[in-house]
């Protein structure tokens, strides 16, 4: 008998092995502590939870705060719980008598009453920042509920509510406090760029919590009260890729098996019953593979914006409600493309419908989303699925915790004696007011000796004691732009509501009106955007630096306390995407605003395209815009385009190993380069920008929810049509009519660049400035132009920010448009008697020649300077050309020289060259009557061209130009006395040795030996244009300026660039006022050159560094 009861229970025993029994687990059950009914005396049940009124507290106490209540609320369902509140314009408590330690889930209920909506105010508890600047303003009907998981390790857990500033309040209507499992340590360790390892720690981390997703949801949101986690939203507001994707749900006449805890692998983790919805497990998102497809093509993503540089635990929920039976389908998860696990459901267990969870601790970095997908497999049941998933965020910004005292025992000698002392006091009081009404009524400001909040403010409740750690205030910002928060709370009133005019990625925008009566934007952040501390910091110290007329301005900041605002100047028509196409949010607002057309949107593509062309290469190393789109174009009341949010910016010179900086932009703007390899350069702003150029072609945005594939995503519509050749179908039709085909052909070609996959072959903004002005020329009028020509030649662009007019080329009319020269205080005459006195800026190193060869007049001046090496040399030409050019472009009608010549180029102090001497030129449009304006200039630099008809252009200054180039390349005189006939003209010289291929046997000697061949040979080929015999035939002054730069770079490194490229291609040239440096394209390094910018305001145009300043006593 005992050998067969021992066989039966091995039998028992292997059935067991074969069939295994679900057990059921144990369902959580809430405890009876801690649930507080805030601001009530009595108690109110929801479901199992007994809600204990503040007033008449048993195992927790209050410090400080008054009680209010709602009476306009009906007390049904759990709407009682939010009929009162305790609130108060100083920090109060809660302190928790904690008999069980371990992790708690903190859960804060908020209902703004009428008179609570314009609270702000922090959160903190065990030395962390629960909430910072809260607000519930814009909230007007429903409850908010934030949870939170804290480990807590004392007898003693203490919550603070502490208003953000003097004139604001904090309020809580309920808070619940409850113990439940601890986390599982060693969770797997993951970043954006892919696995780091396991994550030890995690059970005593604070957690914030961000999502709850369930996915497949029926309904919009899941609310329980019955379970831990109760609220859950659906996933559709946060697919991104959404390939051959359904909802499923489960019958619920069918039960859910919860698994025994004890029964998980260490990868899954049961889930317990109670613990979440049933409902969020019995619906699920799917996808299948179909026969014949990939599983790459086919796939569900999501993307969570989450904050940058901060850890996230990130809870992901399976169950298998789709399988008929188990152990027929595996799939993949991914998180952030660059970690892939298989999930396989029936490793955890052997039975469909079996609830589990797995966890992941994820770091952001520079990622301001986290993104998940799910891709079937290509065996057994080809689908993949996900029901849930939940994002808690790592809580590390140290807390306030000011002493508050708390209420002591009544005594009646001492409310006796506290009375007569508060009415002295109240007496005093009256008095001092009275006083104060006589003088004169002063602003609102700061108390000056508060402590410190974590981002280096004040706080204005911190004058007691304070244990909170203080990391160093925020680091390098323009302290003359701070502004003080009272000015920002009057400008805006207090932040009210209906001055609340957009909401980004930084936070909440509001219209304000400073004490000066400037119209200001705005921008207060708020943690959940995403975006905080970092952001605020780039914004600040990017705009401080930088101003441009495409470039909206930075106004002033604020740091006081936990804020970070931003002041802009305001930008009257809003955003380009406002005046595109309806949005879904505000159609009013996009419908009321004028429909612009073709020719406003090509002027608002240049003035943008300005502004990042600046940005590239107007500061040190340049900057990356980062999240370049139609919403970040703001239009003033001029349409003046101008660039804004710098909050992603990259500034700096970036080298291979800084290019990997996490996920930046916005969808369907973003750089596919981008995707596969997270390197951002300056060419992600040019894809960028082209997006933004198909929306303001098409009026449509950059992602639209459609049923057909190809048309969900802008860029890669448009190039369907543009590849059909039928872009004109997809245009905008309210200004259709308008576009004259030339310019939508150039137009699409800009676009089709911008767009090109490979970012080397994109153009740079430079590039596409010049172009968008040809497409607007195109509009306007006929442009007389060869086919070969491109982005280079034409000179009617500056990359200033007025327009002006060139002298036109083959007689093509080209509309006047008014454009100022120098300003007048720039120039002063005296003519006082018979005095006639010019004084010009003193040029410290005299003129060119000077430092070419010796003058006999004076040798020991010339012997005495130093000898220009080639570099010198190149560069001093570039400056002569740059001023050369502007005076043929820059004003009305144009200014001829007629004098240019090696002594009219003067040289500064460092070498920078300036052009002088403008007594013979001729300003003002020229026709052919005017032509003949009788013999000028200088024997040696004179055009042929103008001794055959006597007729001087802009082509007569570029062949003296030619003769100064020569006179560079051989230091010797345009005109010299030599027995041999063919000496004595320098450029029928030079010309000869060049025809011959020898022009090596007469350069400069002293510096022979430092050209490049490549270098020499394309500065031949300038000289040989300038030095052609008609003029027609001679280059523009800016087609010179781009080969100058060529051959400067020829000279200084090897430059990638393709046998046709030109002077078309190169854009570290710039018509504008301040030195950059530009990024190089294709890892070229390209040495920084002085070349001037805009002026700081953006309006002026003047390049006056390029010429001998002249200033005159006297004058106007």
């Amino acid at each position: 008998m005992g050998n067969l009861w021992f066989l039966n229970l091995l039998l028992l025993l292997f059935l067991f092995q074969l069939f295994p029994i679900l057990v059921v687990s144990k369902p959580y059950v809430f405890p009876e502590k801690y649930f507080i009914n805030c601001g009530s005396d009595s108690s109110l049940r929801l479901g199992s939870r007994n809600f204990v009124g503040d007033m008449n507290p048993n195992s927790f106490s209050v410090a400080n705060g008054k009680p209010v209540k709602d009476s306009s609320q009906q007390s049904s369902s759990d709407s009682g719980l939010y009929q009162t509140a305790r609130f108060s314009g100083h920090p109060f408590s809660y302190d928790l008598d904690i008999t069980d330690k371990g992790l708690y889930v903190v859960r804060l209920h908020f209902f703004p009453f009428p008179n609570l909506a314009d609270a702000l105010f922090n959160v903190s508890a065990s030395g962390k920042s629960l909430l910072s600047n809260f607000s519930v303003r814009n909230i007007t009907s429903a409850r908010v509920i934030k949870d939170f998981l804290v480990p807590i390790t004392s007898s003693k857990f203490r919550i603070f509510f502490i208003p953000a500033h003097q004139s604001s309040i904090a309020f809580v209507n309920a808070i619940e406090v409850f113990l439940v499992p601890s986390l599982r340590d060693n969770r797997t360790h993951l970043s954006s760029a892919g696995r780091k390892g396991l994550y030890q720690g995690l059970p005593s981390q604070l957690l914030r919590t961000l999502y709850r997703v369930a996915f497949g949801s029926p309904s919009p949101s899941i609310n329980d009260s019955t379970v831990v986690a109760s609220e859950w939203v659906a996933d559709d507001d946060y697919i991104v890729v959404r390939n051959w994707v359904k909802n499923c749900s489960y019958p619920s006449t069918i039960k859910l098996h919860y698994d025994d805890e004890d029964m998980n692998n260490g990868t899954y983790i049961a889930a317990s019953q109670n613990f979440i919805p049933d409902r969020v497990y019995m619906g699920c998102k799917t996808v299948t593979l179909n026969h014949g497809q990939s599983s790459k093509s086919t796939n569900i993503t999501w993307h969570f914006n989450v904050s940058r540089n901060a850890q996230h635990l990130v809870r992901l929920h399976f169950c298998d409600i789709l399988s008929k039976s188990p152990n027929i389908v595996n799939f993949s998860l991914s998180i952030y493309n660059n970690f892939s696990q298989q999930i396989d459901p029936y490793q955890y267990s052997i039975n469909t419908a079996a609830p589990f969870y797995n966890e992941f601790v994820v770091d952001s970095g520079e990622s301001d989303f986290i993104s998940v997908s799910i891709v079937p497999g290509e065996d057994l049941e080809r689908f993949a699925y996900l029901n849930g998933l939940e994002i808690m965020e790592f809580i590390t910004q140290p807390g306030l915790e000011p002493n508050i005292s708390e209420p002591k025992g009544k005594n009646s000698v001492f409310i006796i004696i506290g009375s007569v002392i508060g009415f002295v006091v109240l007496c005093s009081l009256v008095v001092a007011y009275l006083i104060k009404k006589r003088r004169k009524a002063r602003s609102f400001e700061p108390m000056p000796s508060y402590g410190t909040l974590p981002f280096g403010g004040a706080s204005p409740y911190i004058g007691i004691s304070s244990k909170s750690v203080n990391p160093p205030p925020v680091p390098n910002l323009n302290l003359k732009l701070k502004m003080p928060f009272a000015e920002i709370l009057e400008a805006t009133n207090n932040f009210e509501a209906k001055l609340l005019i957009g909401e980004g990625g930084f936070g909440k925008v509001y219209k304000g009106i400073l004490r000066n009566g400037l119209k200001v934007a705005v921008k207060r952040s708020e943690s959940k955007h995403g975006q905080g501390l970092p952001e605020f910091q780039t914004e600040v110290m990017i705009l401080s630096k930088i101003r441009h007329r495409h470039l909206v301005s930075l106004i002033g900041y604020c740091d006081e306390g936990s804020e970070m605002i931003l002041v802009y100047e305001f930008m009257e028509r809003g955003t380009l995407r406002d005046h595109l196409y309806k949005l879904g949010g505000n159609p009013e607002r996009s419908s009321s605003l004028s429909l612009l057309t073709w020719r406003q949107r090509l002027e608002i593509c240049i003035g943008a395209a300005k502004g990042l062309h600046y940005l590239h290469t107007g500061s040190d190393g340049g900057i990356i815009h980062r999240d370049v789109k139609s919403t970040n174009i703001l239009l003033d009341e001029q349409y003046v385009a101008k660039v804004a949010d710098f909050g992603l910016s990259k500034s700096g010179l970036l080298n291979p190993d800084e290019f990997s900086t996490g996920i930046k932009g916005s969808f369907g703007y973003l750089d596919p380069e981008y995707f596969r390899c997270l390197q951002f350069t300056e060419k992600s702003d040019v894809y960028s920008f082209g997006v933004v150029l198909f929306e303001v072609l098409c009026a449509r945005p950059a992602i639209i929810n459609s049923h057909r594939k190809e048309e969900i995503n802008l860029a890669e519509w448009g190039l369907i049509w543009l590849n059909k050749g039928e872009l004109e179908k997809i245009i905008d039709p309210s200004m259709a009519s308008q576009i004259n085909p030339n310019s939508l052909r150039k137009f699409s070609e800009i676009v089709e660049k911008c767009l090109k996959p490979a970012g080397a072959s994109r153009p740079t903004m430079l590039d596409i400035c010049w172009d968008l002005e040809y497409t607007l020329q195109l509009q306007q009028t006929a442009v007389c132009r060869e086919p070969h020509e491109d982005s280079a030649i034409d000179a009617s662009f500056n990359m200033s920010s007025r327009p002006f007019q060139r002298l036109p080329s083959n007689n093509c009319p080209i509309e006047k448009v008014d454009v100022p020269m120098e300003n007048d205080d720039g120039s002063d005459t005296t003519e006082s008697g018979s005095e006639m006195i010019l004084v010009y800026e003193f040029m410290e190193r005299g003129t060119l020649r000077d430092h070419l060869y010796k003058l006999g007049g004076n040798p020991e001046r010339s012997s005495s300077l130093s000898l220009l090496t080639w570099r010198q040399r190149l560069e001093i030409c570039i400056g002569a050309a740059k001023g050369l050019h502007y005076l043929h472009t820059g004003s009305d009608g144009g200014i001829i020289h007629r004098d240019v010549k090696s002594t009219n180029i003067l040289l500064d102090e460092q070498y920078v060259a300036k052009v002088a001497d403008f007594g013979l030129s001729k300003s003002g449009l020229l026709n052919p009557d005017e032509f003949s304006t009788g013999i000028k200039g200088s024997f040696g630099y004179l055009d042929p061209e103008y001794f055959r008809c006597l007729q001087f252009t802009e082509k007569s200054d570029v062949y003296s130009f030619g003769v100064v180039l020569f006179e560079v390349l051989c230091a010797r005189p345009a005109i010299i006395n030599s027995h041999r006939k063919e000496e004595i003209n320098l450029a029928e010289w030079g010309l000869i040795w060049l025809n011959k291929g020898e022009l090596e046997k007469i350069i400069d000697p002293s510096m022979a030996s430092q050209i490049n061949p490549n270098s020499l040979r394309k500065f031949s080929e300038i000289v040989e244009k300038c030095l052609k015999p008609a003029g027609a035939s001679r280059p523009t002054m800016l087609d010179i300026c781009w080969d100058l730069e060529y051959t400067l770079q020829l000279q200084q490194t090897a430059v990638c660039r393709e046998p046709h490229e030109d002077s078309a291609i190169d854009a570290s040239f710039n018509m504008s006022s301040r030195p950059f440096q530009r990024l190089p394209s294709n890892n070229c390094p390209i040495e920084k050159v002085d070349v001037p910018m805009e002026n700081d305001d953006g309006s002026d145009t003047t390049e006056s560094g390029v010429f001998s300043q002249l200033r005159i006593d006297g004058g106007r």
